[in-house]
């Protein structure tokens, strides 16, 4: 009896360092130098229903560049995003258009004088620098507010710009949260294995409506999977996103927020190879009183919501690292 024990402990001991080499840490691995090239394909539809009615539907695309400018000893990396070609078609009760830019297409200077192409055209160029650390976590952003500014003022300088200033400048912080929630994804913390999840830390968003919300990303992770000649880690998460007080007075009310990412990073490089994303936000607020109402009539309640998917697809540098053999099965197996 003993000696089937003894076997049976050393037996453990010997699938121990087994098991543990299937659990990995995914991670972005920056190289200072690096660079990459990135396609971003967006479609926004907004619906707005209850005592007034609209519809507006957008489609966009950036494509832009990536450089790592700087990496820390513990892995933080500076990545600089220049912005290139860009595209858009909106449909909106009072206008359409369907708009793409290429600075090296004169032809396509005869069209940017739309207020509403104005952002398309003016961000060709712009730069921001983003501090992120190996895990995913945002540090810091630096010349997002100056581009902002720059392009507001083109905006605004357009031909009836003023008109259109709110939904131009809506369509580039859309660009904005779309692009950090497709290329920068929070990583798990510790590893994990084929099937494993996590959470990620909570962090506090404020919505200009609802106040301050608390989001939170559950997400799975499958493992590696062939992506672009090589293998790539691919994780899911769903978002959500709650009050943080259900007591804090705001003007809006949140009806629905939630979002979800299926992303695949290479094994090798640490890149981000794909990301498809979608998010919906709905909120209900209360319009003003309108002239002529009754003291006591209720309130005319409008409903806003929000539907948003994209496409993030790596096009050029920073390939997956060739795909290694399959790891024999473990003895006995």
């Amino acid at each position: 009896m003993k000696r089937i024990l003894v076997l049976a402990a050393l037996a453990a001991v010997a699938i121990a360092p087994v098991a543990a080499q299937n659990a990995v840490t995914p991670e972005y691995k920056w190289t200072k130098g690096g660079t990459a090239g990135y396609r971003l394909d967006v479609k926004k539809v907004s619906k707005v229903t209850g005592s007034q009615e609209a519809e507006i539907d957008q489609t966009w695309f950036y494509l832009f560049d990536t450089e790592v400018a700087d990496v820390a000893p513990d892995g933080t990396a500076t990545v600089r995003v220049k912005f290139g070609n860009a595209g858009v078609q909106f449909q909106i009760p009072a206008q359409s258009m369907d708009f793409q830019f290429d600075p090296g297409n004169p032809e396509d200077e005869k069209r940017a004088g739309s207020p509403l192409a104005v952002p398309f055209v003016a961000i060709a160029g712009e730069t921001v620098s983003y501090k992120i650390a190996k895990n995913g976590r945002l540090m810091a952003v630096e010349g997002l507010a100056e581009m902002f500014q720059r392009i507001g003022e083109k905006v605004k300088a357009a031909p009836q710009g003023a008109n259109y200033y709110g939904i131009a400048m809506s369509a580039l912080d859309d660009m904005r949260t779309v692009q950090m929630e497709t290329l920068f994804r929070r990583l798990p913390e510790t590893p994990l294995k084929p099937g494993d999840s996590y959470k990620t830390p909570k962090v506090r968003e404020s919505h200009p409506a609802v106040g301050s919300l608390l989001v939170q990303a559950d997400c799975s992770f499958a493992g590696a999977e062939p992506a672009a000649g090589g293998e790539a880690w691919k994780i899911s998460c769903t978002t959500s996103k709650t009050p943080e007080s259900a007591e804090a007075k705001s003007p809006g009310k949140l009806v629905e927020a939630r979002s979800t990412s299926e992303f695949l990073l290479a094994k090798g490089t640490g890149a981000m190879v794909k990301n498809s994303y979608g998010s919906v936000m709905a909120v209900e607020q209360a319009l003003p009183a309108q002239a002529g109402a009754a003291p006591d009539a209720p309130p005319a309640k409008i409903t806003q919501r929000d539907e948003i998917t994209a496409t993030l697809e790596l096009q050029t540098g920073a390939p997956p690292a060739e795909a290694s053999p399959a790891a024999a099965p473990p003895s006995g197996s």
